[in-house]
């Protein structure tokens, strides 16, 4: 079974053509994770509930200017909220679950495989903003791995090939802080993240999708994840 974050994104992608092309043979279970919004996303409650806390648990203000670090709570709700509700409608079994999400997703699948207590077995995290807060996040978990505090689950990284020379430069005022952290990041620092992963014996590896930007390889990542994680079989 697969959990997707970003809920309202990924369901224009689960067309009927799309669903049926998924192997018959290993029923799929697909849940969908968002918030209740018109949009396709849902700006505001993403920033909130996908980015981690900082060094002190505490809030964290999102570029942009959004209250951010709630992670934590996002995570309980999947565990205490989401997962019994699932239960009700079809068949949970977490030892052969996904998490999976896309940018500020992918921080959270991040976040949410750094801790011991996340429910699920297997994490793909999809262009992942290591850039939050000016990079810090990611030397924590660094530290975390390489000290040999890292659970075993499987991670996966994928990213596009054109992430970094397709990236947007947004002349909107409030965004360039953003710009600022992003271009701060070391552009191998994904492949900084999945060496120190492999080194501590962390299954997973990198995927890249040749030529899509960040934004393309949202679908990319969803439609490799499905073809994984139904496509495997015990």
């Amino acid at each position: 079974m697969v959990f997707l974050l970003d809920g309202g994104a990924v369901l224009d992608r689960l067309t009927d053509a799309r669903l049926a092309g998924l192997p018959q043979d290993n029923p799929a279970v697909i849940v969908t994770l968002g918030h209740r919004t018109d949009q396709r996303y849902a700006t505001a409650e993403r920033a909130r509930d996908y980015t981690p806390p900082g060094s002190d648990g505490g809030p964290v203000e999102d570029p942009r200017g959004r209250p951010g670090g709630g992670a934590a709570d996002f995570l309980a709700q999947i565990s205490e909220a989401v997962l019994p509700r699932v239960a009700r409608i079809a068949p949970i079994d977490l030892s052969q679950s996904t998490l999976w999400g896309h940018s500020y997703g992918g921080l959270f699948v991040l976040y949410a495989a750094s801790r011991p207590e996340a429910p699920f077995a297997h994490y793909v995290s999809a262009s992942p903003s290591l850039w939050w807060d000016h990079g810090n996040f990611l030397i924590r978990i660094t530290a975390q791995i390489e000290a040999g505090r890292w659970s075993s689950r499987r991670l996966e990284l994928h990213h596009g090939g054109q992430e970094r020379k397709r990236a947007s430069s947004p002349a909107n005022p409030n965004a360039q802080k953003l710009v600022q952290m992003r271009a701060a990041l070391p552009p191998d620092a994904l492949q900084g993240l999945d060496a120190a992963l492999r080194a501590a014996g962390i299954p997973g590896g990198v995927t890249t999708f040749p030529g899509l930007s960040h934004g393309e390889s949202f679908g990319a990542s969803v439609d490799a994840t499905l073809n994984a994680a139904f496509s495997a079989t015990d």
